[in-house]
């Protein structure tokens, strides 16, 4: 029925779903074959075993496929639920990249892929894979992934932009042991607005890849739930506003790659790791750092300069005794982090105090100076 629509539906038209419920045979693959817009109508697409229960195995074939479209497509859907496999019993180990909607096309960048309203659940590798460039925009919808909720891939050297705004991102029961709540090329411009996510292994926003650009990414009223907060681009420049990362979280934590300014954001959750051989350049305002042991620490060799200003802080800096990086506190209200914790572990670099009141548990071991 599903294909039989999507055929019948003519270039840039709207292809209606029956609404209801409609149970499809696991390894089910329906192919997109030309661009238009899947209006679900509240269809709920559940995949199902061979006696009608959810199924339980990993899928070898993606849902929606759409990797046929040409550069300059566009593809939207809206209004559709996918319930897909249940990952409980699968191996962490498991490597799955069948996703419920897949636009898998190298140099797509004139494309545009929407989704609205759009929830996916269950054991597909993304609720959507896009790679190539173009615009994503996903907006009201909640995906979720054996590998990540979704991912948005370039490699060609062609521009990308992605608008992702009242989304939830949340893992499954049992995800794979690397899983992320989003995996984006770094060289594309990312805006995300009122994001939440939760438990993941690794990071909720995952800027990773070979391909990097001096792009701008922004994160606004972002919050990560037992999971890592964000991996930023090493040239990009991400601005965090608002944002939150919760605890625990089981990869150690957030990781500032590029410069990076935060302001307004809460810190619960895992150590920022700034990194080694680099010069760095991050700024926290107005930031609240609730983390009582280390917060932030700097790498062998990292250079550059940490600023906090206007700041609650009860985590903790450390610094390597390789690294020379410089760290103010500028009118900053100091929480005792507790017995065993430092507000300041200088075993190189520098802090300066300014309007700052000097912590009660201080470490300075040459060659960390404190001013």
């Amino acid at each position: 029925m599903i294909q039989a629509l999507l055929d019948a539906t003519p270039a840039d038209g709207v292809c209606v779903l029956p609404g209801g419920t409609i149970d499809v045979p696991q390894h089910t693959q329906f192919t997109v074959p030309r661009p238009m817009t899947v209006e679900g109508n509240g269809t709920v697409i559940r995949v199902v075993d061979g006696v009608g229960n959810l199924s339980t195995v990993p899928p070898t074939a993606h849902l929606f496929q759409a990797s046929t479209l040409a550069n300059g497509s566009r593809l939207e859907v809206r209004d559709l639920t996918i319930v897909g496999p249940d990952t409980t019993g699968w191996d962490p180990q498991l490597n799955n990249n069948r996703a419920a909607i897949n636009y898998v096309l190298g140099s797509s960048h004139m494309s545009t892929v929407v989704l609205d309203n759009v929830t996916i659940t269950g054991g597909y590798g993304y609720g959507l894979q896009r790679s190539g460039g173009g615009e994503l925009r996903i907006h009201r919808s909640s995906l979720s992934g054996w590998v990540g909720g979704y991912a948005f891939f370039e490699s060609h050297g062609k521009p990308g932009h992605l608008v992702c705004t009242d989304t939830t991102l949340d893992a499954p029961a049992v995800s794979k042991w690397d899983s992320i709540g989003a995996y984006i090329t770094p060289s594309m411009r990312v805006t995300w607005n009122n994001v939440t996510g939760s438990d993941w292994n690794r990071y909720l926003c995952y800027l990773n890849g070979s391909m990097q650009a001096p792009v701008k990414h922004r994160l606004s009223s972002v919050e990560a739930h037992g999971c890592s907060l964000v991996q930023t681009g090493i040239l990009s420049e991400a601005t965090l506003v608002g944002c939150a990362e919760y605890g625990p979280v089981r990869n150690g934590g957030s990781y500032l790659m590029g410069p990076v300014r935060s302001t307004g954001c809460t810190w619960a959750g895992g150590v920022i790791g700034l990194r080694s051989n680099d010069n760095v350049h991050r700024c926290f305002f107005g930031d609240t750092i609730t983390k009582a042991s280390t917060w932030l620490a700097a790498g062998a060799n990292t250079t550059g300069t940490v600023k906090l200003v206007e700041c609650q802080v009860k985590g903790g800096v450390r610094t390597n005794p390789a690294s020379t990086v410089a760290v103010t506190l500028q009118s900053c209200t100091i929480d005792d982090p507790g017995a065993g914790n430092y507000t300041l572990n200088l075993e190189g670099g520098s802090a300066r105090l300014v309007d700052t009141p000097t912590p009660s548990r201080v470490r300075v071991v040459a060659p960390g100076v404190l001013h």
